[in-house]
């Protein structure tokens, strides 16, 4: 079998860089990110009027309540609070439509309500929440930053930097709007030098901020500044030596940009230690495991991350070309059709297939996903390769 077409492949997992999702980016920054922050933190609420309704509450100022019911409106306001607080959205969302009926005009009740939603995912109902808080109170930079999560998730950036732009000039010192977004620059917009002056500025706010250290080291990352990137990952782990994440994170630099794989190999392993489930880094160790001729041990980490994570696309692919340089087609045959099935526009799996059918001697099969390849991405000079070794092969069988 002509092993030199699979050899020539992109190979995921190796000096391919890993770049979170940004909704899971957008999703963890929301949920765990900011409790550090303070006063400029997503409990911003409990410092801008939770204690007015406190208060209010504890004294029974006042006098509005609810037809046959004995709260009060700042009562209803109090219930949304600790229901969010409490992560019982549902209820949150009703205690402040409570508030609402009784006065419609309530910036608050909006603001709460609109997190609420959120945290339902439920966008588009929230994005109308925040445009009344904002219609309403539109001084209050926390709103213009709540609305840039949603637009942010809901893929429309444009109006997301807009948002939190107007949040910054607004309030300078609110870290939630640099962090978010520093993430559109680095994730969407790949412009890494603006994405770096914000987290810089989210760091000057909060020097503790564990997520805005990782984010800046990942924008070093994709800027092949190794050093840098190493240093802000080794102040989180300074911060907080269990983050499991981390240690992936820097295991991708010394594997992506120092080639240093003993170090990575280092990493990936304290990550599965301190978190069992993750995914990602039994698949970078396997990868690893099969450079070193480990076979056993890296389709263990390859199994156990699809089984973690059965949609995981790139460790089918990667899977199938370790069976396809193990010279066993007929596995990577079946991975490489996972591959397909969940990514059709990808070009490599078609190439690596064509050498799967090649190895099967299927040579019709196997010029069709090379002509495959090459149209979805005409500089694939390996699937052009690939039919000149087809027509070798086949020509070669038919001579026998």
């Amino acid at each position: 079998m002509n092993r030199s077409g699979p050899d020539d492949a992109e190979t995921p997992g190796s000096e391919r860089k890993a770049r979170p999702a940004l909704d899971e980016l957008v999703t963890k920054l929301y949920n765990d990110g900011w409790e550090t922050i303070g006063k400029a933190g997503h409990q911003w609420y409990k410092y801008k009027f939770r204690r007015q309704v406190d208060q209010s509450v504890s004294g029974n100022t006042s006098t509005v309540s609810s037809p046959g019911r004995a709260e009060t409106k700042m009562q209803w306001l109090k219930k949304s609070l600790d229901a969010i607080e409490q992560k019982d959205y549902h209820e949150a969302i009703s205690a402040s439509g409570n508030v609402i009926q009784l006065d419609p005009n309530d910036a608050k009740a909006y603001y709460i309500r609109g997190i609420a939603y959120f945290r339902v995912a439920e966008l588009e109902k929230a994005v109308a929440d925040f445009d009344r808080a904002i219609e309403l109170d539109p001084k209050d930079a926390g709103s213009y930053i709540e609305r840039g999560f949603a637009y942010t998730l809901l893929s429309k950036y444009e109006r997301a930097l807009l948002d939190y732009d107007r949040a910054i000039q607004l309030d300078a010192k609110d870290a939630r709007a640099y962090s978010m977004r520093g993430l559109v620059y680095l994730e969407i917009l790949e412009d890494y030098q603006k994405a770096l002056a914000d987290y810089d500025r989210v760091i000057q706010l909060d020097p503790t901020h564990l997520e805005s250290y990782k984010n800046r080291g990942l924008t070093y990352y994709m800027l092949d500044q190794a050093d840098k990137a190493l240093a802000d990952y080794a102040r989180v782990i300074h911060l907080d030596p269990n983050d499991a994440e981390i240690y992936y994170m820097r295991g991708n630099v010394y594997s992506g940009i120092l080639e240093d794989d003993q170090k990575a190999f280092a990493d990936y392993d304290r990550t599965i230690q301190l978190d069992p489930a993750y995914a990602k880094a039994y698949f970078k160790r396997g990868y690893i495991y099969f450079q070193r001729e480990q076979y056993e041990k890296a389709f263990a980490d390859l199994d156990r991350a699809i089984q973690l994570d059965p949609t995981y696309t790139e460790v089918y692919y990667v899977r199938g070309l370790f069976y396809i340089k193990l010279d066993q087609p007929e596995k990577a045959l079946a991975d490489l059709d996972r591959t397909i099935q969940g990514d059709p526009e990808n070009d490599a799996a078609y190439y690596q297939r064509g050498f799967a059918y090649i190895g099967l001697k299927q040579y019709e099969k196997a010029l069709a996903d090379f002509e495959h390849a090459i149209e979805l991405n005409p500089s694939n000079t390996g699937a052009q390769r690939g039919r000149e070794v087809r027509a070798i092969a086949s020509n070669f069988s038919n001579s026998l």
